[in-house]
């Protein structure tokens, strides 16, 4: 596995950014693993996978949730938050993901909640 540095820009316009991540690509798919902790002091394992219209982001921790967005398709997720759960719906227009020798560029345009479409960027640096 590769280590790199991963920014993601979500849909609500704040940018994240993970200093220690792991990366690899295997059969043609590239996955990305790293941990986080929340302002509650709780950490969190996340794997994202992606190929070529597809993305997955799978979180494990004291709350567990997968989300999938793959271009053309509707998922629903059950979203845990404080309050309590929250049935997701999401829908993907497109997936990209562009790839060069040190950066991974991964676009990502769908609706959630029946919400306009908006964009997520995922970018890792290798």
């Amino acid at each position: 596995m590769e280590q790199g540095k991963l920014t993601i820009k979500g849909m609500d316009a704040v940018e994240q950014t993970i200093s220690k991540v792991q990366y690899s690509k295997k059969a043609g798919w590239h996955y990305i693993l790293y941990q986080e902790t929340n302002e509650g002091f709780e950490t969190y394992s996340t794997r994202i996978k992606c190929g070529d219209g597809y993305l997955e982001m799978v979180r494990k921790g004291k709350q567990e949730i997968r989300m999938v967005y793959e271009q053309g398709k509707e998922y629903c997720t059950l979203y845990p938050t404080p309050y309590g759960t929250i049935d997701l719906k999401i829908s993907t227009s497109k997936v990209t993901l562009e790839e060069t020798s040190n950066q991974i560029t991964i676009l990502v345009e769908c609706s959630i909640g029946g919400n306009p479409p908006q964009n997520m960027t995922i970018l890792l640096k290798k």
